[in-house]
């Protein structure tokens, strides 16, 4: 999310953590939901979740390359390899190094 949040110069995007229980609930998600993946709601009711969030994220900040991106993702075998790598990364998050916790444990 950090490389998200960097190319986001026109803050078109609002990001929140999964802990944030407003940020969740003015989405529709459950706390579940909310930590399960990464999601990307748009204005006009389009809802990406895990791998495709991320993809889909990176082409509304770089809209120039948003077709393209999408592109890629969707092309025969990459989805599959990028939802697993994702699923591997979300599973294991806590092991990679990140900013501050939003919640002591």
């Amino acid at each position: 999310m950090r490389l998200v949040k960097t190319l986001d110069i026109t803050n078109r995007l609002d990001i929140a953590p999964f802990q944030d229980t407003e940020a969740l609930a003015r989405a529709g998600l459950t706390a579940d939901e909310g930590g399960s993946a990464a999601w990307l709601l748009l204005p006009h009711g389009a809802r990406y979740r895990g791998a495709a969030a991320m993809w889909a994220a990176l082409a509304v900040v770089l809209p120039i390359l948003g077709d393209v991106l999408l592109a890629i993702y969707h092309l025969p075998g990459i989805r599959a390899l990028q939802d697993a790598a994702y699923r591997w990364v979300a599973t294991n998050r806590r092991r990679f190094p990140s900013g501050p916790p939003y919640l002591e444990e």
